[in-house]
């Protein structure tokens, strides 16, 4: 299903993996048998915990990846015995693994553009940088209420 031939990876080191999922999510095509499956939207935050916390519910939303090998290094999903790895997921199309501090973004780049899985994660970390610039301006202008 997946390769990574090109060495294309993106790293997502220190961001949670519940975000990264509905970064990916969020920007992903539908295509082919996808249709079908398709639920139109963005993913929430909540959503995506769900997904990757609960393994039997995963199942509804995911295909599994088949014959991975396992490392006995990838962590688990509770009830699951696969790593954080996505085929198609409510009809949009990942083909990610992301279950380490990287991934290798071929399949989704491929099915998604050039440079799309990168993109979405950069999106993601300016999207976490502006939430906390716009929590420390909140906060100190709530400290000088308080001082005054």
């Amino acid at each position: 299903m997946m390769r990574d031939d090109d060495n294309t990876t993106v790293d997502i080191t220190g961001l949670d993996k519940a975000r990264v999922l509905c970064a990916l999510y969020d920007a992903a095509k539908t295509q082919g048998m996808g249709r079908l499956h398709y639920v139109p939207g963005d993913m929430s935050i909540a959503d995506a915990a769900r997904i990757i916390t609960r393994g039997d519910e995963r199942i509804d939303y995911g295909v599994p990846a088949r014959n991975l090998p396992d490392d006995g290094n990838s962590p688990r999903l509770a009830g699951f015995s696969r790593p954080l790895e996505f085929d198609y997921l409510k009809g949009r199309v990942l083909k990610v693994d992301i279950s380490g501090d990287t991934f290798g973004a071929w399949g989704y780049d491929r099915d998604n553009g050039e440079g799309a899985a990168h993109a979405a994660i950069e999106r993601l970390r300016r999207r976490l940088e502006l939430e906390r610039v716009e929590s420390a301006v909140v906060g100190r202008g709530e400290r000088e209420e308080q001082a005054s």
